[in-house]
């Protein structure tokens, strides 16, 4: 019996409601005005507000050997943050799953204080089954055919497995992720930068029930969507989430896409330095990455990107402000990131967010080293 609580569950009929609802006040509100930086501007302000301590609460699908446990880790080695909480959603794992595998990388760190909360573990609207159906109409409907949780022939929801032939001691909280995301951001007013790097599922659920939490919150940082490209993994899993997530009054929203992504290669020379060392993290790098071979879950850095471009500015080249919304029709490209530069006028409802697009891919893996070295 692996040492979990009773997850959080969402009927389908709730999570339709909390979809009319959102998508009602969105067209009942206009966008708050936003602060809307890009190229060096952006660097130069963002860069004052990197000396402070980052609030953060991170949403995440975190796989055990995965670009989400080393965005967590990033957070847990940077004294720059104060990690107030982790919420999880089924996305590359089944929520159970994903859960055991915070708790276990929280442990390894030594860091097992930081509360995490299970969140949801279905999308809104979409579902396994309906993706098959649709990829029996068209296709392939993901970018790389990715498909997580869903996997063919993957473990089931209900399949646990020690992450690294151990389950944590520290058992999940019994608060739902939902309630937790609302209730931290409502007791830290403009304090609070949320970041997702899974599905969006958790937060458009708190905003929903909430609609004020997003204008509370200080910041959100989304790793999600691509420029021209087809849908990507977080946006395609639960694209009701990400549209409702991109419409709602955030102060400032700042999205990580699949074009800079592409440009951060995770190599065994990458982590062979982050290994270097006996602190636990040094292990967990060894033994998870590069003891008997190198075979990484991704070879890019989604995640640490989205993390450390809040931490460290500087690893950001090029920004560009852009309309992003997210297709949910239910076709061939359900999902898909819908954009606008400003040539076109965007549909009502969508507002404008900082699109981070070129990388000073040696800086980041300086600054990435760094943090994973450090005692």
């Amino acid at each position: 019996m692996h040492p979990l609580h009773l997850q959080y569950r969402l009927p389908l009929t709730v999570a339709l409601l909390l979809v009319a609802r959102s998508l009602e006040l969105s067209a009942q509100s206009s966008a708050p005005t936003t602060r809307l930086l890009g190229g060096g501007l952006a660097v130069a302000v963002v860069a004052q507000d990197s000396q402070a301590v980052h609030k953060v609460v991170l949403d995440t699908d975190l796989g055990f050997a995965s670009d989400d446990a080393m965005a967590l880790l990033i957070l847990l080695q940077s004294g720059a943050v104060d990690l107030l909480g982790v919420t999880v959603v089924t996305g590359n794992a089944w929520l159970d799953q994903e859960v055991a595998n915070t708790l276990r990388l929280l442990e390894i760190a030594g860091r097992d204080e930081v509360p995490v909360h299970a969140g949801a573990e279905y999308p809104l609207v979409n579902s396994m089954e309906e993706m098959r159906l649709r990829e029996s109409l068209y296709g392939e409907t993901s970018e790389g055919g990715y498909k997580g949780a869903w996997k063919l022939d993957g473990p089931g929801r209900e399949e646990v497995r020690p992450p690294d032939s151990r389950f944590a001691q520290k058992a999940v909280e019994p608060l739902s992720a939902t309630e937790f995301l609302i209730r931290t951001v409502r007791d830290n007013p403009g304090e609070v930068v949320v970041i997702a790097i899974g599905p969006l599922t958790n937060i458009a659920l708190a905003v929903s029930l909430d609609p004020e939490m997003a204008r509370l919150a200080r910041r959100l940082v989304v790793m999600g969507g691509g420029i021209g490209t087809r849908p990507e993994f977080n946006f395609w899993m639960d694209p009701e989430a990400a549209r409702m997530v991109l419409r709602a009054p955030w102060p400032e929203i700042v999205v990580t896409p699949l074009n800079i992504c592409r440009q951060a290669p995770f190599t065994r020379e990458v982590a062979e330095a982050a290994a270097r060392g006996g602190s636990p993290i040094a292990r967990y790098f060894a033994d998870t990455f590069i003891a008997d071979h190198w075979a990484p879950v991704t070879s890019l850095m989604y995640d640490q990107i989205a993390v450390l471009s809040l931490l460290e500015p500087s690893v950001v080249q090029r920004s560009d402000t852009l309309w992003l919304d997210v297709e949910i029709d239910h076709g061939a490209s359900y999902g898909a990131t819908l954009y606008w530069d400003g040539s076109l006028e965007p549909p009502p409802g969508v507002r404008q967010v900082e699109v981070l697009f070129d990388l000073d891919y040696p800086r980041f893996i300086e600054h990435f080293v760094t943090l994973m070295t450090q005692p």
